[in-house]
């Protein structure tokens, strides 16, 4: 198993921890209401659980020359959701920062904020807008990301579903058979 990977799970984690808890330090009783980046965090745990258990041999069903690369398909879907976890929690931490800032400022007209913070728009703003300029980088690769992901996800499913089809057609079939052998 990668430990590449496992670096990347405890510190995209460890990432959005520490914003989490930046925003209950700064008593954002909104933070209580987004739960996204939870679920991101919930969805994360099951591939990483799912992994392990292929690890430890707990996957019966799961055949030996299989079990390395599930175990890398979910840990890769554990890095996806942590990520969007990441992005979710650093973006809704933003929007409400602004609003504070924007709240604390919004009577005070551009010549008085300049006047007694002078570094507001020369480096706060700066800083947000190169930070900003950062994200909208990323975006195509997080599509792009996001986009496979949803592939593989539709694959897995009309798998599933196709399997339950000809189970189904299968069980008919039998039943049917069953039926008219037992008939006189």
């Amino acid at each position: 198993m990668s430990s590449d990977k496992w670096s990347k799970i405890v510190q995209l984690h460890r990432a959005t921890k520490t914003l989490t808890l930046l925003s209950e330090e700064h008593e954002l009783k909104e933070w209580r209401k987004f739960l996204q980046p939870a679920m991101e965090e919930v969805h994360a745990l099951e591939h990483i659980m799912r992994a392990k258990a292929a690890e430890l041999g707990f996957l019966a069903d799961l055949e030996p020359d299989n079990k390395l690369g599930y175990i890398e398909k979910n840990l890769d879907k554990a890095i996806g959701h942590l990520y969007r976890a990441f992005f979710d929690t650093a973006d809704w931490l933003s929007v409400i920062i602004r609003q504070k800032i924007i709240t604390a400022l919004e009577t005070y007209d551009n010549r008085c904020i300049t006047a007694v913070i002078p570094e507001y728009y020369k480096e706060k703003l700066e800083k947000l807008l190169t930070y900003h300029k950062t994200i909208i980088t990323k975006v195509p690769a997080l599509e792009q990301y996001k986009n496979k992901e949803a592939k593989k996800d539709f694959r897995q499913k009309v798998i599933g579903f196709v399997i339950g089809v000809v189970v189904t057609v299968i069980g008919v079939i039998i039943a049917y058979l069953l039926n008219r052998q037992s008939s006189p």
